[in-house]
């Protein structure tokens, strides 16, 4: 039996980047100083038992430098929130907290802190010269349009004496009202050949209709005055009376009881 004990898990350097997952993990130490590594790596979703493992080793040997990192940044942005921007020079512990190869995520305040360190004259000009309407540039007509304009001069209208114009008075111009649409003339919505076809369809469906009801009534008569029918009503009448015959007639009562 080997008495050589192998090693568990994947060695230590062995080339996998677990920078992220180790920040991680020493946020959330930072957070809950009772947290254990093993807890912490599981709360950021880790269930490999082997990377449990690493992550734990990696985070041991390191966790020293992760935690001091951590407190520097937390230190910075403090000195940053008391401190402007402005007034923090090369050499301020402001800009020597952040830590080499890690750029803080440029966020929408940094992308509108140039507007608010312009003076205010210059943000001033500066939206007056944005809200300023543009001057649309005019069109110059072309060669042809200018020709047309040029050969075809409009006639002036005739002059007009002083007198002409207070003898004649002004036209008073009345809006259209709702009589003036009364005495149109109504239009017929029908053609004349749509009428006649209509007219003539409605004369045949009527003399069709009266030639079925009298060739009905002629045939029922000629069905009535047949010598089959005469035949058939005698024979019914003869059944009838020999039917008759063979009932016996009683003599009625007439005694009265005493």
């Amino acid at each position: 039996m080997s008495e050589t004990r192998p090693s568990r898990g994947r060695p230590k350097g062995s080339g996998i980047d677990d920078r992220q997952q180790l920040g991680a993990i020493a946020r959330l130490i930072a957070s809950n100083p009772d947290l254990k590594p093993t807890t912490a790596i599981r709360a950021i979703g880790v269930s490999d038992p082997s990377v449990i493992r690493r992550l734990r080793d990696k985070f041991n040997v390191v966790r020293t430098e992760l935690m001091q990192e951590l407190q520097d940044t937390a230190a910075g942005i403090d000195a940053a929130k008391l401190v402007g921007p402005a007034e923090a020079g090369p050499d301020s512990p402001v800009k020597k907290s952040a830590p080499k190869g890690r750029l803080r995520p440029r966020t929408s305040t940094d992308r509108l802190r140039p507007l608010a360190a312009l003076p205010l004259a210059e943000a001033g000009e500066a939206r007056r010269a944005s809200e300023r309407p543009r001057a649309i540039p005019a069109t110059k007509p072309s060669g042809k349009l200018r020709v047309a304009a040029v050969s075809d001069p409009q006639p002036a209208p005739p002059a007009r004496n002083g007198s002409q114009r207070a003898t004649a008075p002004a036209r008073p111009s009345t809006p259209p009202s709702d009589e003036d649409g009364e005495r149109a003339p109504a239009s017929c919505t029908l053609t004349p050949v749509a009428t006649q076809f209509f007219t003539t369809m409605l004369s045949a469906s009527v003399i069709a209709t009266s030639t079925l009801m009298a060739a009905h009534t002629t045939l029922a008569n000629e069905f009535i005055r047949s010598p089959y029918m005469s035949l058939a009503l005698r024979q019914q009448i003869a059944l009838s009376e020999w039917a008759a015959g063979l009932v016996p007639l009683f003599p009625l009562s007439t005694k009265t009881a005493t």
